[in-house]
C-alpha cells in the first residue's frame, strides 16, 4: 500500500520542484487544494487505485442506493449509519461485514469479495412460511 498527498488545481504544475513534488510549505492559489491517493493490491492480485473523489461518489451512490436486491438489504444498517447526525454516527457501531460492504459497495459497486461472519449471514426466504420445518431453510 502506498499513500500519496497530491495538489490539484490551475496552475499546479508550475509548483513542483526538481524531485517532481510539491513542497509542503508551498502556499496555494485560488482553486487549488490538496488531495490524496492510495495505491493497494486487492485479494485478487489486482492493483486498485483510490482518491477522495471516487470515495466520495462511492459513499453517496450507497447512501442513496435504491438496490431492491436481497444484497441491497444488507445495506441497510449502512445507509441508515451515514444518515444519522455525526454525534450519534460515532457512538454506533458497524460490523466488520457492514465495513466491507462499505468498501466493496464504493469502491467496486458490488460485493466481490465474501463478507460473510460466522452467525451473521443473512438470506431472505420468501418461502419460509411454506417450508415443512419453517426452522429449516434449503441452500
Amino acid at each position: 500500500m502506498q499513500w500519496g498527498r497530491i495538489l490539484v488545481g490551475p496552475g499546479v504544475e508550475h509548483l513542483l520542484g526538481w524531485d517532481g513534488k510539491v513542497p509542503d510549505d508551498v502556499e496555494l492559489s485560488a482553486g487549488q487544494h490538496w488531495t490524496w491517493r492510495v495505491s493497494f493490491t486487492d485479494p485478487a492480485g489486482a492493483v486498485q487505485s483510490l482518491t477522495h473523489e471516487v470515495v466520495l461518489k462511492g459513499i453517496t451512490d450507497l447512501v442513496y442506493s435504491k438496490d431492491s436486491s436481497a444484497e441491497g438489504y444488507l445495506v441497510l444498517p449502512v445507509m441508515q449509519w451515514f444518515q444519522e447526525p455525526a454525534q450519534d454516527r460515532r457512538s454506533f457501531k458497524l460490523s466488520p461485514t457492514q465495513q466491507s460492504l462499505i468498501c466493496q459497495k464504493g469502491l467496486y459497486e458490488r460485493t466481490v469479495f465474501s463478507t460473510d461472519e460466522p452467525g451473521e449471514r443473512l438470506r431472505l426466504d420468501f418461502f419460509a412460511n411454506q417450508r415443512s420445518d419453517p426452522n429449516k431453510s434449503e441452500g
